[in-house]
């Protein structure tokens, strides 16, 4: 027994040691010792945009845990899926939740969320549309309605099956609509996914595939890349395609059936093989998340351009497009936001319908291998989140008053949204 005893005692101190090692380890993908993590308010203070705008918290941890994607509706407010299952391989019913933010009284903070589905397990896709909401749910797409209107989902329709989850970097992702009025959404390279639609049987990895809202018909539009975790649509109805994996390769311009390069895996025979649209890299991968941003609530010179989340790089990276020949060429622009926060993770960019930049953002756990695996949080032991919407002002003011406040991104806070109209300078 007085063996024993000793032996514990001497363990401890080993163990303490051994924890002491760790936290000086640089983690992976990081060229330094990361700070430590911010509270919200603090998160946003680190924040840096260009001179001109502002950025203003939505809303926060425990409104809103580890956020993964985010729609607006037509009544102004914000829809995000939230994951604490990530990242469980298995299927079936889970923990994670849809959850709806409003700004209530008009103050640019998120006074009411209510859950509208729970019971997901890593929702890594919304859309709002057709009288229901859209929702990536491996192996399944959902489509959920409201049916008595108190912000809760009554009906769950299976409106597609056999996406897969062999790996849970590169789930379905991104819904996304197009001009054409079909739903869009991404797969990544290492995940193997089969759908079956009529009599037509889809075998795909890297993808940009479609459903049609209406006739459930399903269709693959575009195969290739790594990732795929970002996509948005030019003037000219271009689908620009963000991959995660590649520092130069990270965006592509998609067209119907084209073959482009992929990570891993054979192309089909006689397959030409298309490249990227970049000829440059930002800090680091991994990217995450796309918006083109045309908004005239920017100056000119903000506008026309691709904002992409850099997860290692902890900051929104900037490039615009140039015609070349039938194409484009991607040309960089400096960053639009920098985070100064090792915890930062943007994963989505959406323009609001204020016309501001509005960024939903988790916390990363940069020990890990993966950097997207959520921590916890010091502050509460839940797990980070917020939204950020980034605005021109003049004086301190924003520089329309029709539009809403910024919002400022944050490691540690929620996605919010703010669409109510920022109140004009007094005096003017």
């Amino acid at each position: 027994m007085p063996r024993s005893v000793l032996a514990i005692c001497t363990l401890l101190p080993l163990l303490v040691a051994t924890a002491q090692a760790q936290d000086q380890i640089i983690p992976h993908r990081q060229d330094r010792l990361p700070n430590r993590p911010y509270s919200p308010d603090q998160a946003i203070e680190a924040m840096t945009v260009p001179p001109g705008f502002a950025v203003e918290l939505v809303a926060a941890e425990p409104d809103i845990v580890n956020p993964i994607a985010m729609a607006f509706d037509d009544r102004g407010r914000i829809w995000v899926t939230e994951s604490i299952e990530y990242p469980r391989k298995q299927a079936g019913p889970g923990r994670d939740r849809v959850k709806v933010l409003e700004d209530a009284d008009g103050d640019g903070r998120a006074e009411k969320v209510t859950v509208f589905a729970d019971g997901l397990n890593i929702p890594t896709g919304i859309a709002v549309g057709h009288g229901g909401v859209w929702v990536l749910n491996a192996p399944d797409l959902l489509f959920l309605k409201d049916a008595n209107a108190d912000d809760r989902a009554d009906r769950r329709e299976i409106a597609l099956t056999g996406f897969g989850r062999a790996d849970v970097h590169e789930l379905p992702s991104t819904l996304t609509w197009g001009p054409d009025g079909w739903l869009y959404g991404f797969n990544g390279v290492f995940n193997p996914s089969r759908i079956v639609c009529g009599e037509k049987d889809y075998a795909f990895t890297c993808a940009l595939w479609r459903i049609h809202p209406r006739t459930r018909e399903f269709q693959v539009f575009a195969e290739g890349t790594s990732n795929p975790y970002g996509l948005a649509w030019d003037p000219e109805g271009s689908a620009i395609v963000e991959a995660c994996h590649w520092a130069n390769d990270h965006l592509f311009h998609f067209v119907e059936t084209g073959y482009y390069k992929r990570q891993a895996g054979p192309y089909p025979a006689y397959t030409t093989v298309l490249g990227s649209i970049t000829d440059h890299s930002h800090q680091k991968t991994a990217y995450c998340g796309l918006a083109y941003f045309d908004s005239d609530a920017y100056p000119p010179a903000y506008r026309g351009r691709l904002y992409t989340g850099n997860i290692h790089g902890g900051c929104i990276n900037a490039d615009r497009l140039a015609r070349d020949g039938s194409t484009y060429r991607a040309r960089p622009e400096p960053d639009f936001l920098s985070a100064n926060d090792a915890w930062f993770m943007p994963v989505a960019q959406k323009v609001g319908p204020d016309g501001c930049l509005y960024i939903p953002i988790g916390t990363t756990d940069i020990t890990a291998t993966r950097t997207l695996t959520a921590t916890p949080r010091e502050s509460t032991g839940s797990r980070g989140g917020c939204i950020a919407c980034a605005i021109a002002t003049r004086d301190g003011h924003p520089a329309s008053t029709w539009h809403a406040k910024p919002i400022k991104t944050c490691s540690n806070s929620s996605p919010t949204r703010t669409f109510i109209s920022a109140k004009p300078p007094s005096g003017s």
